[in-house]
């Protein structure tokens, strides 16, 4: 799979879960930080790298943080339907 080009304010999709991810900051072409919907209870933001496949979670570990306000509200309500 090509390098997908990658924005803030856009949704990516994560690992083999499918997880929709809203971008926040994009650090490189490999690299962004995001927000999902974990566990279907807490918005939360982490960093995500490009494998030359897919979108995973860059750390192995517990490294999210919580979103709070209008970022959890965009994470909480999802991508728009197509």
């Amino acid at each position: 799979m090509s390098m997908p080009d990658v924005k803030v304010n856009t949704w990516i999709t994560v690992g083999e879960s499918n997880i929709h991810a809203y971008v926040f900051t994009v650090r490189s072409e490999t690299e962004v930080s995001a927000g999902y919907y974990q566990n279907k209870a807490k918005e939360v933001k982490e960093d995500f790298v490009w494998d030359g496949a897919c979108w995973n979670f860059k750390g192995s570990g517990v490294s999210a943080s919580y979103l709070r306000g209008h970022d959890a509200a965009i994470v909480r309500n999802g991508p728009p339907m197509r």
